[in-house]
């Protein structure tokens, strides 16, 4: 075995290390440059990401569900690239809450908190799809009017019969 002098180990220290001491504009660039708009693909599904514009200084990717065009924002190419694939998985394993936007994702959440406040003071479940169909029905019924209008004119009309003993009504 032989001794290894850290005299003999100066001139490769100084080459190993010369590379990492580079700042990185020296360096060569490796990428090649990004052309807009980047498609980007997961099976049959395709998203669009468009670079930021003069007066828009954001990352757009845009995506169809159900025949619509869908378009979210972002800070960064690589968040927007990132979002993009998220969502074309999501499409294709068929989720259609891809399709929300956080404003409809927020409504949905209240309406069923709203529903299930209305099972514990009632004891009636309600899916949302059913009261949303009850209450358009209702709606184009009252032709224009409030359903607090209606609700108060029929129980002005309705006559409620209360239970009293024979000697009280005498």
């Amino acid at each position: 075995m032989r001794t290894i002098l850290s005299n003999e180990l100066e001139d490769g220290l100084k080459y190993c290390t010369e590379f990492a001491q580079n700042k990185p504009s020296k360096l060569p660039r490796l990428r090649t440059p990004v052309t807009f708009p980047v498609t980007v693909e997961f099976k049959k599904q395709q998203a669009k990401i468009y670079r930021p514009a003069k007066g828009f200084p954001f990352y757009r990717v845009a995506f169809t569900v159900d025949g619509k065009r869908k378009m979210a924002t972002f800070g960064t190419y690589g968040e927007a690239k990132a979002a993009a694939e998220k969502k074309l998985r999501e499409l294709h394993k068929g989720n259609k809450a891809a399709a929300f936007t956080a404003s409809q994702s927020r409504d949905a959440l209240v309406a069923f908190e709203r529903l299930e406040w209305f099972y514990r003071k009632t004891g009636r479940r309600l899916s949302l799809l059913g009261a949303v169909s009850e209450l358009v029905e209702v709606l184009i019924k009252l032709d224009g009017r409030s359903m607090d209008e209606a609700a108060t004119g029929f129980l002005r009309s309705v006559v409620s019969v209360k239970r009293k003993d024979i000697k009280e009504a005498i």
